[in-house]
């Protein structure tokens, strides 16, 4: 695969103290059940991601992380479109049986609407793929009644068949 895609992009031009919205997990051998530093990628911009979908690159776990898209529910129209995006170019990048781990910080967009901007994106990207796992905060981040934009940390962790 083209040179291991370029030595994994020099390992990611050596940025990746930055933060990734893109983290991709190449050639996880599961009988290993451990990944070595030459297994992982990082972008924080998406012409990265598409260069590596345009020079045929599949991977077993693709982590979504993007900043906040959406503080309040004003922005969520515009959010939804960024979130969809997204996620439709992560699951064409993932092997048949990968998994994504995508994840939303924006107050302005519920859990039941970021599931639902997740399944658009594999209907777009012809995929078949079932949500097996939901985040969000822990205990220590105790939601108010009078504030639902305070539930805003929310996760899937989806499997392409």
């Amino acid at each position: 695969m083209s040179q291991r895609l370029d030595r994994l992009e020099q390992i990611v031009d050596s940025r990746l103290g930055l933060p990734a919205i893109f983290v991709l997990i190449v050639d996880a051998a599961p009988a290993e059940r451990a990944f070595h530093a030459d297994h992982f990628l990082a972008a924080d911009r998406k012409d990265s991601v598409h260069r590596w979908r345009d020079r045929g690159a599949a991977f077993d776990l693709v982590i979504l992380d993007p900043p906040k898209f959406a503080p309040t529910a004003a922005h969520a129209e515009r959010a939804s479109r960024a979130y969809k995006d997204v996620n439709l170019l992560a699951l064409k990048l993932l092997r048949p049986g990968g998994l994504l781990a995508t994840f939303s910080c924006s107050g302005g967009i519920d859990a039941a609407l970021f599931r639902k901007i997740v399944a658009g994106a594999a209907q777009d990207a012809g995929a078949d793929a079932s949500v097996i796992g939901m985040f969000g905060a822990g205990a220590d981040h105790p939601v108010a009644l009078a504030f639902p934009e305070g539930e805003y940390l929310k996760g899937l962790l989806v499997r392409k068949a």
